[in-house]
């Protein structure tokens, strides 16, 4: 699949440098503590779209802290390994339409989740679903392809594994086995199912949310380092060598928090499923500046499998990683790149100030300097070279690693701004909906973007209203691609990021959450965020809404159309194509189910 050396990751997200981005869910904004996306661009931790409010993840549309609560809508959704949600007896099922044979959908009155967060098939026709608290469901297909029109249900009893392992040092300091269990009492409710993807027959990719504060619990220090280069004015250090003393292992963070989420492969055998467990993070010694190891990635938000290079993408809360799609469980390998099964991670991180200044008169105080990324749910295969499309809350970027070349492609996207005359550098690193400054030029060199360089121009105070918040990607063959944002709409662009064209004036609002190609006719589909229903564009514009709607072409009912849109995939090809678009209940910021009251719905179009 790709090429691995002993060379270690080239750009490190350490360095002094403080590394921004969504806590457990990478919520609607840049999780800087000031920078967090208003109501426009709030990410709900799986479909940006709390009735308005923006962050079902964190705390208040606009307040930031997305690492603070981490989007756990967990909680009030049920205990233990979800079991039957909580909130049960408060919300409505949906009575679905009837009638129409393009569509078929379920709920829990079919035993399936009350709260909907992703739906994939697999090669063989099985519907797997992304239950949150509850867990992941399965619909099985018999030989012709219908489904069985009930639900299965599984979860940490049945085997599912939204933790890592402890192995080296953290486990002779917990007095455990190298491959013992980081998290001793792992739930649903503390971890959710949040994405889903299908692999081959009777398996299934599936990307949990990461505990509330698991992007910045791991805490390994150098305590001591040699000084190989001081200020001669002011005899402070400048440069340090190998690190020869770290902090204590007691200082080092609880591993049930920052080993928790990731990813699994599940597999449906004849007693249940079989689990292979994707541990994203980096072991001892593989990442320069973070060479005690690197744990940040951990909640997946979005799965693409590229059966062709047997390779498993995840868009993660802080950047995005690929693993082997067929590897083995590796609980004792300690994230070494002789036996890991994942790369881990990229980002098109941008220089960012987390205070604003005047940059006709003055610069970014050294102490507010920080890489800013968060979020990325727009993943999606090129499929003329098997580069891969990746889109954030702040930047997005082609990832040259079609080649096969995970370390390359990575040194494109994190290149040094600058003028860009390459595939290098700030080409690989795009502002598609652009801020108020550029993060280069002529005469200031890097710019450290501030908070109100990407808010509304002439803002008083920081609305984050510029940030990109792409909530999804659909790929052409012709090596450009739809994005869809959270926030402003959707547009068509090449590989070099250039915009091509600008569909969102014919969308029933500006707010996507989610975007697929249609495999049959090459239409592209879009999920409304704020309720609304879905907008398909081909050579003519359908509308799948409420009755309430008057623009509604189709009608999905007058429950269904109104919930948000988690996400939208498509399954098969010519003929046999089918959509399935995940409905979410709609929550406050604080996950309580709110009018109008309703459960969550899996819809499948397959009509013409």
């Amino acid at each position: 699949m790709f090429v691995v050396s002993a060379v270690a990751i080239a750009v490190a997200c350490g360095s002094g440098v403080v590394h921004t981005g969504g806590g457990g869910g990478g919520g609607g904004g840049s999780g800087d503590g000031a920078s967090d996306s208003d109501a426009g661009t709030g990410t709900d931790a799986g479909t940006g779209t709390d009735a308005g409010t923006g962050s079902d993840a964190g705390t208040d549309a606009g307040s930031g802290h997305d690492a603070g609560t981490g989007g756990t809508d967990a909680g009030t959704d049920g205990g233990q390994d979800g079991g039957t949600s909580g909130d049960a007896g408060t919300l409505q099922t949906i009575q679905f339409p009837t009638g129409n044979s393009d569509w078929q959908f379920f709920g829990p009155q079919h035993g399936g989740p009350q709260d909907v967060y992703d739906a994939a098939f697999d090669e063989g026709g099985n519907l797997w679903v992304a239950g949150g608290t509850e867990g992941l469901f399965l619909l099985r297909a018999d030989a012709g392809g219908a489904l069985s029109g009930r639900f299965e249900k599984f979860g940490i009893a049945e085997g599912l594994h939204p933790y890592g392992w402890l192995n080296g040092e953290v486990a002779r300091y917990m007095g455990v086995p190298d491959g013992s269990p980081s998290d001793k009492n792992p739930s649903l409710t503390a971890t959710p199912v949040i994405s889903v993807a299908g692999g081959p027959s009777g398996t299934v990719f599936v990307g949990y949310q990461g505990k509330p504060t698991c992007e910045y619990a791991w805490n390994w220090q150098c305590a001591i380092a040699p000084c190989t280069k001081r200020n001669p004015s002011t005899g402070k250090c400048t440069e340090w060598g190998p690190c020869q003393q770290a902090t204590p292992v007691s200082t080092w963070g609880d591993p049930a928090e920052y080993k928790s989420g990731d990813a699994d492969r599940v597999t449906l055998t004849s007693g249940g499923i079989s689990v292979v467990h994707y541990d994203i993070f980096s072991g001892p010694g593989i990442v320069p500046n973070e060479i005690g190891g690197r744990e940040k990635v951990c909640s997946v938000h979005r799965i693409v499998w590229d059966k062709a290079k047997n390779a498993v993408w995840f868009g993660g809360n802080h950047g995005f990683a690929v693993g082997v799609a067929d590897g083995p469980n590796k609980p004792t390998c300690n994230g070494e790149l002789n036996c890991s099964t994942v790369w881990e991670h990229s980002h098109p991180a941008i220089s960012a100030c987390m205070v604003d200044y005047d940059l006709s008169t003055s610069y970014c105080p050294n102490e507010q300097a920080a890489w800013l990324t968060d979020a990325y749910f727009g993943v999606a295969i090129d499929p003329s070279n098997h580069d891969m499309w990746m889109g954030g809350t702040n930047r997005s970027t082609k990832f040259h690693s079609g080649g096969g070349d995970y370390w390359a492609a990575q040194a494109d996207t994190e290149g040094t701004p600058g003028p860009c005359t390459t595939v290098t550098g700030t080409c690989d690193r795009w502002d598609l909906w652009p801020d108020n400054m550029p993060e280069w030029d002529a005469q200031h060199g890097v710019i450290w973007v501030s908070p109100l360089m990407r808010s509304t121009p002439g803002a008083r105070t920081p609305d984050y209203a510029l940030d990109d918040a792409v909530s999804g990607i659909a790929a052409l063959s012709d090596g450009t691609a739809w994005f869809g944002s959270f926030a402003h709409g959707l547009i068509r662009v090449n590989s070099a990021g250039s915009r091509l064209g600008d569909a969102t004036s014919r969308l029933m609002t500006k707010n996507v959450s989610a975007v697929a190609l249609d495999p049959r006719d090459g239409s592209v589909w879009a999920g409304m965020a704020w309720g609304g229903g879905i907008t398909r564009l081909g050579s003519s514009t359908v509308n799948y809404s409420s009755d309430a709607r008057q623009d509604s072409s189709v009608t999905l009912g007058d429950k269904l159309g109104w919930l948000p849109v988690a996400n939208i995939q498509s399954a098969g090809s010519g003929t046999s194509r089918r959509m399935v678009a995940a409905f979410r209940p709609v929550k406050d910021v604080s996950g309580n189910f709110i009018l109008p009251g309703y459960t969550g719905a899996v819809a499948i179009y397959k009509g013409n």
